[in-house]
Parts: C-alpha cells; structure tokens; sequence
C-alpha cells in the first residue's frame, strides 16, 4: 500500500490522504541484474512501470544498486453527463539505491531517483491539451525499513519523499502551479 498525502498548495484548507495498492514483481536476469515491475491502481487511475535493475554487494552489510524504470500512467473520471476527463502519460525514473544490514533481522534501503516527464496528454470532453517535454519534473528520495515478519516473509515500512511539478496520483486536481511541490507517500508492504 502506498498511502500519498496532497499539498496544501492544491486542496487548500483539505488535506486528502489517496491509497493506492501497490503490488512490485521482482526476477532475475542474471546473478546481479533484475527486470522489475510495478502496478499501482485506485479508483481513478492507474500506473504500470517496467525497469532494469542492477545490484551488487559491496561487503556483508553494504549493497548497491541502480536501474532505470520506465512508468505509463492512466486516470479517467466521468461524472454522468457533467465531466468528462482522461488522461495519460510517460515517465522515466533512474535510480539508484544503497542497502544496509542494521542488524541480523534488520535493513535500511535509501533510494534517489529522477522524475523525467516523456509525455503527458489531457482531455476533458472535445478538449485535448498534450505535450512531450522531456524534462526533469522532480525528483525522489525513499527509506524503507525490511525486517522479518514469519517464515521466508518480510514486512516493509517506508517514507517517499517526492519534490515535483507533477504527480501522476492528482492529475484530474489540474493544479496550475508551475512549480514543484512536495508530495509525502507512506509505504507498507509485504515481501513474499
């Protein structure tokens, strides 16, 4: 679960928490490089995102990894014969990402990412607006904590810290700041 909190620049006096279910596959390529996707869904839009990852250790507490992932987003909210809005975007996130073993059952991850804008298009009813800006948008740090839960199964906690112009989640807010904003995202996860 993944649990995005508006900024007050947008809803004003309203601060609306937004969950989304976030389920993350994870394979094997090689001994050190992954391919991973994600999909994130509400009711209102969703995100399919398809990356390569490659991690090493660097000693018995340490590993590194950077990857690159590739996100396509989708949001359509009709109101019966009132509203009528859609739309769809791509969005390049490189990263990368330090590990560290706390304790025996314990590991911090911190992650950094780019945001980079591919694609955007909007419509509402006959009015469409697009653009392909091809720019850094904002970027993203990340902790996650990992430990043990039972069995070979793991719980996460974490902290996103997204500082962006855009956020995929609130596009039918069509907020008219050009300027990046801070997005808090709280992460809650089961590895299986």
């Amino acid at each position: 679960m993944v649990f995005t909190t508006t900024p007050p620049e947008i809803t004003e006096e309203i601060r609306i928490t937004i969950p989304a279910i976030d389920v993350n596959l994870q394979r094997g390529l090689s001994k050190r490089l992954y391919i991973i996707s994600r999909l994130q869904t509400q009711f209102v839009q969703s995100n399919l995102t398809l990356g390569l990852r490659w991690a090493t250790p660097l000693n018995d507490r340490f590993h590194l990894s950077v990857g690159d992932d590739i996100s396509g987003w989708f949001g359509a909210l009709r109101l019966k014969d009132v509203f009528n809005s859609q739309a769809y975007g791509l969005v390049n996130y490189p990263n990368a990402s330090v590990g560290y073993r706390l304790t025996r059952d314990l590991q911090l991850a911190v992650r950094a990412e780019a945001i980079i804008d591919w694609y955007y298009r909007s419509q509402v009813g006959s009015l469409a607006v697009e653009y392909k800006p091809r720019t850094v948008n904002g970027v993203a740090l990340t902790f996650v904590l990992e430990q043990p839960f039972y069995n070979r199964r793991h719980v996460t906690l974490g902290l996103r810290a997204v500082y962006a112009d855009f956020n995929w989640q609130f596009w039918s807010l069509y907020e008219t700041f050009d300027r990046n904003l801070f997005y808090p995202q709280l992460l809650f996860g089961f590895i299986l």
